[in-house]
């Protein structure tokens, strides 16, 4: 079955599905799958029976689907301890493209941690900022990111659409990092 189609499937099924990303295979993501476009999936993330912030990935680093008998244990046990009345996004998100992706959340004002890719000699290495969005261009998104301590950096940080992996935002970490970010 093609992918979207699968994908589509499993978001009006509104379930608990194991994602395995390409660029870290061994890493496996859980979520509800809330919406899926040509472009990117978006899951209200599972960590430890509850649910906690919303995962974009784009579908081109989607390299398995997977519910089973694991899922629907995971998806049975948020179901019994009323995680479920969460569930979903107040604010949605645009997921046509990474311009309109990136310019909802700046709308919204919400701290996003993006997952990148850049290449390093040979290589290519896997980074994070986590910040805000402070521009959006027809193929960056630039963001105003702060450090482990709570500082802002002064310049914003330029990512190419195209390195993008992951989005991440109102999850627990970066509500709480939130409220003790310094000017």
């Amino acid at each position: 079955m093609h992918k979207l189609s699968r994908l589509q499937e499993l978001v009006a099924q509104r379930r608990v599905i194991r994602l395995t990303p390409r660029h870290r295979p061994d890493e496996k993501l859980y979520g509800i799958p809330l919406s899926v476009t040509d472009e990117f999936i978006l899951l209200h993330e599972v960590h430890e029976f509850h649910l906690d912030g919303y995962l974009v990935i784009p579908l081109g680093n989607i390299k398995g689907i997977r519910l089973k008998e694991a899922e629907e244990t995971t998806h049975r046990i948020l179901e019994a301890e009323g995680a479920l009345k969460t569930l979903g996004l107040a604010d949605p998100v645009c997921l046509s493209s990474y311009e309109e992706l990136f310019s909802s959340l700046h709308a919204s004002n919400l701290l996003v941690s993006v997952e990148a890719c850049e290449r390093v000699g040979k290589w290519i290495e896997d980074f994070f900022v986590i910040g805000k969005v402070a521009d959006v261009g027809t193929k960056t998104v630039s963001l105003l990111p702060f450090d482990a301590s709570g500082h802002w950096e002064a310049t914003p940080t330029r990512v190419p659409f195209r390195r993008v992996l992951t989005v991440t935002f109102n999850n627990e970490y970066l509500n709480v990092f939130s409220r003790y970010l310094r000017a």
